[in-house]
């Protein structure tokens, strides 16, 4: 009986003491793991950045579009309003037609010029 016994406790020291070399496995085991984790944080930092960036990038654009689009309706509005403004005077003008007076200032003019440029019509 004392040899079973015997026998039984040098099975369990036997099975509770790992080899040195076990241990060891575990370890290099470990800090594959751990280079492999830091290695994924640091591609996961990198691709944070390259998304930061972009974000700052398309908000940058955003405003300037924003700016540029301002000016355009601004100078747009000017010209539309110009437009306007001709418009009506040119409907005015074929609503009261030019004075004789000023139609024989502009038949003299263009007669003129016709005569000072090439020689005279015939």
């Amino acid at each position: 009986m004392k040899g079973v016994v015997l026998a039984a406790m040098v099975a369990c020291v036997a099975c509770a003491v790992k080899p040195a070399g076990d241990r060891e496995v575990r370890r290099q085991r470990l800090e594959a793991d751990h280079r492999a984790l830091v290695a994924k944080l640091d591609d996961l930092q990198a691709r944070l950045m390259v998304d930061a960036e972009r974000v700052r990038f398309w908000e940058e654009m955003r405003d300037r579009h924003q700016s540029v689009s301002a000016v355009a309706c601004t100078s747009q509005e000017a010209h539309a309003m110009a437009m306007v403004e001709y418009r009506e005077r040119e409907q005015i003008g074929t609503r009261y037609p030019q004075a004789p007076r000023q139609q024989a200032r502009v038949a003299s003019v263009r007669q003129a010029s016709d005569t000072t440029v090439g020689a005279p019509r015939r």
